[in-house]
């Protein structure tokens, strides 16, 4: 089975509190033994040094990055994340003729539509988030957690 896999690196970021992810393991964790078709990593971030960096690790490892940097708001005088869940939608959904099986690593209840739209096109649904933050909004699709891989790699 084919499997397109996009993650929400925001959401996968804040929920690791100080834990490191092994990016190859876990594209691993994930694609279990279905083929992977897009594995698509989403976030705005500066771009660093150091981030140039993890960009390289993940380019290497297979990832097809879709970063942007965050924009200013002078109003609020701070930086603002901006286009990911769209950008996340819009590629899932224009690439859904590429895999058989759609794997959401984010867990954000913005995210149903695309669900909803591609189990209608016939498409296995899996969401994958850490169990305080998932929606039940997803209930009616197979469930994973982050937390059941980083207590794998304990072992």
């Amino acid at each position: 089975m084919k499997v397109g896999i996009f993650i929400d690196g925001e959401t996968v970021f804040k929920g690791l509190k100080n834990k490191r992810l092994d990016f190859k393991s876990f594209k691993a964790w994930l694609a279990q033994d279905d083929n992977v078709a897009i594995l698509g990593y989403f976030n705005c971030l500066h771009i660093t040094d150091k981030k140039k960096k993890f960009i390289k690790t993940l380019s290497d490892l297979g990832y097809t990055l879709f970063l942007r940097e965050p924009l200013y708001n002078y109003f609020e005088d701070k930086f603002m994340k901006h286009g990911l869940e769209i950008e996340l939608a819009i590629e899932s959904i224009s690439r859904k003729d590429d895999f058989d099986k759609y794997i959401l690593v984010s867990g954000k209840h913005n995210f149903l539509p695309v669900c909803e739209k591609l189990a209608m096109e016939g498409k296995d649904v899996e969401v994958v988030g850490y169990k305080n933050s998932t929606n039940n909004v997803f209930e009616k699709y197979n469930i994973r957690y982050i937390d059941d891989y980083f207590n794998m790699e304990k072992k």
